[in-house]
């Protein structure tokens, strides 16, 4: 027959096993989200999870019921856990800032070129990389025609934006297989026309080439979408090339 003795140890054990696994649980959970929410803002969400799971569980161990301090035990365990994973889990490897110039030259659909200058940021083993350009560049898009008055800049304001890397996915409207995502804004000089986003999905063309301090994309084959869900924009068959440089 089982003695009172032997009976708590057994249940002791199996508290410390059941702890040990949210502990598990909570290192799994933390490290997750230092990958995922690697952006500075982000990490603040995190924290803020982390506190809220700590509090909770500092509040239901000080509360006299076994049931009642085990589940406050099980999420401070988690909750710390978690916390630990923030300085020694997996990591993103950290994004050197350059700047330098971008140029988008166009074959349709009006042939032109335009260049601004760019913020580049990559990786030093040149894995992952963000390209953006500002919006205020200006290239023609489409044919105005005599909608404009005399002696307005007829060209549209233009932003491109290049993403290439896992870490993007999730923060882009279309995910490609390649990691390799590409946005160009145009907004008109007509507020008639509206602005309208072209994106790369797994069925437009890209080809990229880059480094550290450079690169090329040819692409084409973009879908056009609108900000409004509820409209239906023209598509823009836009293709071209974008290069850049990154100074050191």
């Amino acid at each position: 027959m089982e003695t009172a003795p032997t009976r708590d140890t057994s249940r002791r054990w199996v508290i410390v096993g059941v702890l040990a696994g949210f502990a598990i649980l909570g290192y799994a959970a933390g490290a997750y989200l230092r990958w995922t929410l690697w952006f500075t803002m982000d990490t603040v969400i995190t924290w803020f999870l982390i506190v809220v799971i700590v509090v909770a569980g500092a509040i239901l161990v000080l509360i006299p019921r076994r049931l009642t301090r085990l589940a406050g035990a099980a999420l401070l365990v988690f909750g710390l856990a978690a916390a630990v994973a923030q300085f020694i889990g997996p990591s993103r490897p950290e994004l050197l800032d350059r700047y330098g110039e971008l140029t988008l030259t166009t074959t349709s659909p009006m042939p032109g070129e335009a260049s601004i200058e760019a913020w580049c940021r990559s990786d030093a083993a040149g894995t992952e990389m963000t390209l953006s350009g500002d919006i205020n560049m200006r290239l023609d898009v489409w044919d105005d025609g005599e909608e404009l008055l005399d002696g307005i800049d007829e060209n549209e304001f233009v932003g491109v934006f290049i993403e290439t890397g896992d870490r993007w996915r999730r923060n882009s409207r279309y995910s490609r297989a390649d990691n390799l995502f590409l946005t160009i804004i145009v907004s008109p000089v007509l507020a008639s026309q509206g602005e309208v986003t072209l994106v790369a999905t797994d069925d437009s063309d890209l080809d990229l080439e880059w480094t550290p301090s450079g690169g090329t994309l040819r692409f084409a084959g973009l879908k056009t979408l609108s900000d409004d869900p509820a409209i239906q924009p023209e598509p823009v068959d836009m293709a071209g090339t974008v290069t850049w440089t990154c100074d050191a």
